[in-house]
């Protein structure tokens, strides 16, 4: 078992697999490619050879279709009864077909029948006297030929292939009992009607022989189908159809062209007849309507790929031992070099360090050697170099001992000091917390004091409002004060005038009252005078008297005009003194209302000094409230803070508590680690260093 798990015998397993894979694949690949390849050169080359069949066929119907051709060019075919005797047309008719049957392979007899009756026959017979063929000819006046098939398909039948004739199925010769078919090709009146036809009976062995002579590669061969799929030429070989190919898959697909068809009108099918892959090649020829098939066996390639397979699996077999040999040297190699490296890994394993792999190749395994070699030298080094570190350590377990022993005395008066001020922070954090509830008591009056500001600010602002109001009023009055005086001053000027106006009509008045007297007077001499004149100054004396009353009247008036102007005057001079004391109280008031606009700047100038200080005194205690909010910040730090320091100090002293304990391990650790040191200095005395 052993040997089956060596590397060696992995390596060959491994070359085996490497080499077998890749053969086995190629080998795959080659026989599917073989198939592959030879099956499409099958295919080409049964497509190729049916072309040229086709091309063939094509050439020789077209061999068959031109004497036909001919005859019915001729002058006296064409004008046997309309143009000169008949007899004479009869033997040149009878003449040029005999011809026609000699130049035509595999012609029995040809013939002119017409629609009238005529039918001139002319074909050739051998005289094995003296090698040479006989003329034989004969001529029928009441034939009837237009009710046979080949007549009947002949008349306005166009060209196919630049064919005019038709060609019939192969039947059997009535007068032979040989199998035949019918060339045949229709003769025209000059007006198009038909006339009748001009036709050639053909050994129908010409076209068996020719299509059973053609093979398809090794194995392959052809049929003929007429057009209803009818096998009208066999082949001996054939074993997939009986008289039919309807049956086989590939007849409905070439009806409804489905084929794989090319430009010479090859169609290509792949089918499985009687459990053999087949491929079938067909061509339809455009004038007989019949079809060539090909029949080609897929056992065609199979000797083929036979051949290539036993010469891929030949070339894999050697191929095979070939790797084989080449692995198990390669694994001898692999092998040698690496019980050359595993005996001085085992003595080096020993403790031999002294052992050294020479070095004589320079390829992987050179390098592994030299690797090896070099990492000898390293460990050898470094076990001196720990031989010599483990007697430091030694001495320094030692000391670490001392350290750990001053350290475990110094950690515990650490830990009585960290109690100390685990205490004094849990008082500070006491502290703290009772001196932010006190400054939370500050806030809570200074947010008293804010409103309280809040509240005379607001009502400095409507007293500024009132004083400016009254400020605007006294300004009213000031000028209503100014029109008084004014208007006080303009009526005196009224009156000053009103008063020389009065003593300008007392003096009209005075000048008015003499004009009456002396009115009076005047009127009282005119009466005097009228009196004198008697009956005649009567009309004077009326006059005269109407003068005195109005006199009178005149002098009441003026008298009533002096009372009122009186009257006037008197008032006028108590308005002149009533104006005089409103001027004075005017005066008076003005000095009020300035006295009062002043005394409303002065309120104006303390309510804006007020508002000036209550605004400092709200900016103040927003400072002291925001100054409040870092003084609690600060404050609930500082608690956080002794709290922390309160908890850091129970973790220190629980720290201290574990050095200890640690350090107790330490000294335990050093205990064991002057045993290991000691062991480790036994452990290096087992190598043999140089």
């Amino acid at each position: 078992m052993k040997r089956l798990r060596g590397i060696g015998v992995q390596l060959v397993i491994f070359f085996i697999i490497a080499i077998s894979i890749p053969t086995f694949m190629l080998a795959i690949d080659v026989v599917v490619t073989t198939k592959s390849t030879q099956r499409s050169n099958m295919q080409l080359t049964s497509e190729q050879t049916l072309q040229e069949t086709k091309k063939g066929f094509e050439t020789y119907l077209k061999t068959l279709s031109q004497p036909i051709d001919l005859l019915t060019r001729k002058n006296e075919v064409k004008h046997l009864e309309d143009q000169g005797t008949i007899d004479d047309n009869v033997k040149a008719i009878q003449d040029s077909l005999c011809a026609s049957v000699k130049v035509t392979s595999g012609a029995k007899r040809a013939f002119f029948t017409t629609k009238t009756g005529y039918k001139i026959t002319g074909w050739v017979e051998p005289n094995p006297a003296n090698g040479k063929t006989t003329n034989k000819k004969t001529v029928v006046t009441n034939a009837n030929d237009t009710s046979k098939v080949w007549y009947k398909n002949s008349i306005g039948l166009a060209a196919r292939n630049n064919i005019y004739a038709y060609m019939s199925d192969p039947y059997k010769d009535s007068e032979t009992g040989d199998t035949i078919f019918t060339v045949s090709q229709e003769i025209k009146y000059t007006n198009n009607e038909n006339y009748g036809v001009v036709g050639m009976d053909i050994d129908f062995s010409e076209v068996t022989e020719y299509v059973q002579n053609i093979g398809l590669l090794n194995t392959g061969y052809v049929l003929l189908v007429d057009s209803n799929g009818q096998v009208i030429v066999d082949n001996e070989r054939n074993t997939y159809c009986s008289g039919s190919v309807t049956s086989l898959g590939f007849w409905d697909k070439l009806n409804s062209y489905k084929g794989s068809e090319n430009e010479y009108g090859i169609n290509i099918f792949s089918e499985k007849i009687n459990g053999e892959n087949v491929e079938v090649i067909a061509t339809k020829d455009e004038v007989t309507g019949w079809t060539l098939v090909g029949f080609v066996s897929d056992k065609e390639t199979a000797s083929v790929v036979s051949k290539i397979t036993t010469a891929t699996v030949r070339t894999g077999v050697i191929s095979f031992i070939i790797g084989i040999i080449i692995a198990i040297i390669v694994t001898m190699t692999f092998t040698k070099e690496i019980k050359k490296i595993n005996g001085v890994m085992k003595s080096v394993a020993s403790g031999d360090l002294t052992q050294r792999i020479p070095i004589r190749k320079k390829n992987e395994f050179g390098t592994l050697e030299n690797n090896f070699n070099e990492m000898v030298d390293n460990v050898s080094v470094l076990i001196k170099d720990v031989e010599e570190h483990s007697e430091v350590i030694i001495k320094s377990s030692e000391n670490i001992s001392e350290i750990s022993k001053t350290t475990t005395e110094t950690v515990n008066q650490v830990s009585e000091a960290i109690q100390s001020v685990s205490t004094g922070a849990v008082g500070q954090a006491e502290s703290t917390s009772n001196a932010t509830k006190e400054v939370e008591n500050l806030a809570e009056k200074l947010h008293e004091t804010k409103a309280y500001v809040s509240d005379i600010n607001d009502m400095s602002v409507e007293t500024q409002k009132l004083s400016n109001q009254g400020i605007e009023i006294v300004d009213n009055l000031i000028g209503k004060a100014q029109q008084s005086i004014d208007n006080s001053r303009l009526s005196k000027e009224v009156m000053k005038e009103m008063v020389e106006s009065i003593e300008k009509i007392n003096f009209i008045s005075n000048a008015i009252t003499e004009i009456t007297e002396q009115t009076n007077l005047l009127s009282l001499n005119a009466s005097i005078e009228a009196a004198r004149a008697g009956e005649s100054g009567r009309g004077f004396a009326v006059v005269a008297d109407e003068i005195r009353k109005l006199a009178e009247q005149s002098q009441a008036s003026t008298d009533e005009i002096k009372q009122i102007v009186n009257e006037i005057s008197e008032k006028s001079q108590l308005v002149e003194k009533t104006l005089d004391e409103t001027d004075d109280i005017i005066t008076e008031q003005n000095m009020s209302i300035q006295d009062t606009k002043n005394l409303f700047n002065t309120i104006s100038n303390s309510v804006n000094a007020l508002k000036e200080g209550l605004d400092n005194i709200t900016n103040l205690n927003t400072q002291m409230d925001d100054s409040r909010q870092s003084v609690i910040e600060k404050m609930e730090d500082v608690a956080a803070i002794s709290t922390e320091t309160a908890a850091a100090a129970e973790e220190v002293t629980a720290s201290a508590e574990e050095v200890n304990a640690t350090m107790h391990n330490l000294n335990q650790c050093t205990i064991e680690l002057d045993e290991i040191a000691v062991a480790l200095k036994e452990s290096i005395d087992k190598f043999t260093l140089e």
